[in-house]
C-alpha cells in the first residue's frame, strides 16, 4: 500500500527509496499490481539482499487475488536498482514485470519465484517495449504448462520487443520445461551489450521457431554464444553458433 501510494504521488522523474521489505498481504488495499505510466526510479537503500518487493503469491497471509508487481504501460519508463523482486503471479504475461510499449531498466536486481502464463519473470507484450537487465539475475521463475518463457517472454518480434543483457546478467539455466527459460517468438532475439558474464536457455516456438540460421542473439561473439543453450526439440539438440544463429551442428 505504501509503495502504491508513493508511486501515485510521485512526479515524473522522481526517485523512490526502498528500505527493507515491502510485502503484499490480504489486508485491505495492501496488494495489487502497481501500474507505471511515468518516468520513475525505484531503488534499494542498502541492496538486493535486504531491500525486497514481495508480491507474496504463496506465503502466509497471502491475498486471494494473485498479481504481478509492476505493469509498465505506454509511456512508462521504470528504473529498478539494487532490489529483489519476488513471488509475483499473473494469469497473463509477466509474473513480476509486464512491459507494454514502455521501457524498463534493471541494475543490481534479483527476480525470483515469479509465475505467469507467459514470462514468469518478465514479459514484453506483442505490441513491443524495451527491457534491459544489467548485473541482474533471474532464478526460479516459471510459465504455466501451456504457456511460454519461465524467466522472460518476448511476445513480439525484435526490434519492437527489445531485451538487452548487459555486463554480468544471469538467467539461471534449468532443464525443466517452462522453467526459467527465455521464450522468443519468430523474429525475436536477445541483444547483448557489453555482456561479460552470465547464461540463459532459449526456447523458440515449437512449430515455427526451430529454423536453421534463425537469429536468436544480436551482438554475439563465439565466446558469449557458448553461454546460451537451446531447449531441445523432439530429441534433436539445437545450439547457438558464433553468429548468434540457431544450428543443429554443435559449435
Amino acid at each position: 500500500k505504501q509503495l502504491k501510494n508513493a508511486v501515485s504521488a510521485a512526479a515524473d522523474g522522481d526517485v523512490i527509496i526502498i528500505d527493507g521489505e515491502i510485502k503484499a498481504t490480504a489486508t485491505s488495499k495492501n496488494y495489487g499490481e502497481i501500474k507505471i505510466t511515468k518516468k520513475l526510479t525505484i531503488e534499494g537503500k542498502s541492496g538486493a539482499s535486504t531491500d525486497i518487493l514481495n508480491a507474496n503469491s504463496t506465503g502466509s497471509n497471502a491475498q486471494t487475488t494473485k498479481h504481478r508487481i509492476f505493469s509498465v504501460e505506454s509511456g512508462g519508463n521504470l528504473t529498478l536498482k539494487n532490489l529483489t523482486l519476488k513471488n509475483g503471479k499473473s494469469a497473463g504475461g509477466g509474473g513480476i514485470i509486464y512491459v507494454n510499449s514502455a521501457t524498463v531498466y534493471l541494475n543490481g536486481c534479483t527476480l525470483s519465484g515469479g509465475n505467469a502464463y507467459n514470462g514468469g519473470g518478465i514479459a514484453l507484450s506483442s505490441i513491443g517495449g524495451t527491457c534491459t537487465i544489467e548485473n541482474t539475475s533471474i532464478t526460479g521463475c516459471t510459465a504455466d504448462t501451456i504457456g511460454h518463457g519461465g524467466a522472460v517472454a518476448l511476445l513480439g518480434p525484435s526490434p519492437n520487443c527489445t531485451f538487452i543483457m548487459k555486463n554480468k546478467s544471469n538467467i539461471q539455466k534449468e532443464s525443466d520445461t517452462n522453467k526459467n527459460d527465455v521464450y522468443l517468438v519468430a523474429n525475436a532475439y536477445i541483444n547483448l551489450d557489453g555482456f561479460t558474464e552470465g547464461e540463459a536457455r532459449i526456447t523458440p516456438p515449437e512449430t515455427t521457431g526451430y529454423v536453421e540460421g534463425r537469429k536468436v542473439i544480436e551482438g554475439a561473439d563465439a565466446a558469449n554464444c557458448k553461454k546460451f543453450t537451446v531447449t531441445p526439440k523432439g530429441g534433436q539438440n539445437w545450439y547457438v553458433n558464433a553468429d548468434g544463429k540457431l544450428t543443429t551442428t554443435e559449435p
